[in-house]
């Protein structure tokens, strides 16, 4: 007892006459640290764009037959051919020397002059995959190689002539709870049978020769090297609505050693130590789960057993200035609220990229910290720069890269990390933007969740000026007779 009181001393009196040193030893390494840190970021980022432009692209165009039966559980089906070009990690030189990302695609919705189609925009070694993967559910598709209709866009919008709206979306809690999936809009009868998509259908076939409505979803594949916190979050969630106790997370090192340092002062001074303090007496947790709360842990354990991508979606709408008009925004947003349900998940527009004037700036709710920070100045201008940086996210298919960490000494984690809000856009158009930059995040959906999303309109149910397929094409007969001269 007396030794660890006189080491205690000797560790006090040596503080006492070197706090300063000390002080600004730790200021000066925590200055090194937030240094490398910003510089690997910065590095890691150039890479990954010059990688990112070698990439070739190429559009697809979709147009399905008009006579289609088929549940979107067959699109569910193309998604998970779609979940096969997953790199499966790549190795530090991959990483840190030629700056290789996870490859991804858009599938798009797309509305003009009184017409719907359906593109996808792939990287071009990946685009034999994508058509096997439709013509194994769907042998009468017909897929096309297009050009990209951003090219017929003006380089950069909002000009003289064209103004636009965009926001991303993203979910309105934690990516474990599931969307409204189309099983929710089947029923046996046609009659009765619903599909979303007939409402943006409707919506597109309204617009007309100046306007543009473009719904992207941007997806990339998702595996638990990228972060299984979601499913971690999922599992407790389940937990708490059965009335199971959930695994407590472990504790920081540094926290646990100072619990450890507490115990043991504790109980040299006769007192219970802490780990003694904290143990109480083990109860049998159980509760019986209303219908809706055992309804709700059975989709999120199904979403949680699904093949999941990381998603970003995004909804751009273009028209002419003087006949610029909100009503198909909302109509538009109208059909984006089909997929939520009160209990479980929801789309809500993320306000770091929404265009609207008070949503330009920071997050803080207090008056003097927004005034202090400038977001009562240039609104309009930087309201203008939004909208052109969502433009360009739009033409670029702008989705977050991993930004992976070096070394734990330096707090890293060995993973990269799985939301996209760490990474500014401005780094896509060279340089890093540090006021205002737009922060898009990703999501986590399941491939049932993608195939309600996006999926071929069921006969007697789709909007009638969808691009269909007018003719199917197929082989001759073996049997038909051929003319000899």
């Amino acid at each position: 007892m007396d030794l660890i009181i006189s080491y205690a001393s000797l560790i006090w009196q040596f503080l006492l006459e070197n706090w300063a040193v000390l002080l600004v030893l730790g200021l000066t390494f925590l200055f090194i640290r937030w240094v490398f840190k910003i510089a690997i970021k910065n590095y890691l980022i150039r890479k990954q764009d010059a990688t990112i432009k070698k990439i070739k692209w190429v559009v697809l165009q979709v147009i399905f037959p008009k006579d289609n039966e088929k549940s979107p559980k067959a699109m569910e089906q193309v998604f998970a051919g779609f979940h096969a070009w997953y790199s499966y990690g790549y190795n530090w030189y991959q990483v840190w020397v030629e700056g290789e990302v996870e490859r991804w695609m858009s599938l798009e919705i797309v509305g003009h002059a009184g017409k719907m189609g359906f593109y996808i925009r792939v990287p071009a070694g990946f685009k034999k995959t994508v058509m096997d993967s439709f013509f194994a559910q769907y042998p009468n598709v017909e897929i096309t190689e297009v050009p990209d209709y951003f090219d017929s866009l003006p380089e950069n919008l909002p000009n003289e002539t064209f103004s636009t709206f965009s926001t991303d979306f993203m979910l309105a809690r934690d990516n474990a709870y599931p969307l409204k999936t189309y099983d929710f809009f089947e029923e046996a009868a046609e009659e009765k049978r619903l599909d979303p998509i007939s409402t943006f259908g409707e919506v597109m076939s309204n617009l007309k020769e100046d306007e543009m409505l473009i719904l992207q979803l941007i997806i990339r594949p998702h595996f638990d090297e990228y972060g299984k916190e979601w499913k971690d979050k999922g599992k407790e969630i389940v937990d708490k609505l059965y009335g199971r106790p959930s695994k407590k997370p472990e504790k920081n090192p540094i926290i646990a050693f100072l619990d450890f340092i507490v115990d043991l002062i504790s109980t040299v001074a006769g007192g219970k130590g802490g780990a003694e303090t904290a143990k109480k007496e083990e109860k049998l947790m159980f509760k019986f789960a209303t219908p809706g709360e055992q309804e709700a842990a059975e989709r999120i354990d199904r979403k949680m057993s699904k093949v999941a991508f990381e998603c970003a979606l995004r909804f751009t709408y273009i028209d002419s200035r003087n006949a610029f008009t909100g009503s198909n925004i909302t109509a538009g947003f109208a059909g984006i609220a089909q997929y939520a349900t009160r209990d479980l998940n929801s789309f809500k527009p993320n306000m770091k990229t929404f265009i609207k004037k008070n949503k330009v700036g920071s997050d803080s709710k207090n008056v003097f910290v927004k005034f202090i920070l400038g977001d009562y100045f240039f609104r309009k201008e930087r309201l203008e720069r939004r909208r052109r940086l969502m433009f360009r996210a739009a033409k670029e298919r702008y989705i977050p890269q991993y930004l992976y960490t070096l070394s734990p000494m330096f707090n890293q984690k060995s993973n990269p990390k799985v939301t996209g809000k760490y990474r500014r856009l401005g780094s896509l158009l060279g340089r890093n933007v540090p006021f205002g930059a737009l922060q898009v995040e990703t999501f986590i959906l399941g491939i049932d969740e993608l195939a309600t999303l996006f999926h071929p309109p069921v006969i007697g149910v789709g909007a009638t000026k969808i691009e269909y397929q007018e003719a199917r094409k197929g082989k001759a007969p073996v049997d038909l007779p051929i003319l000899e001269e």
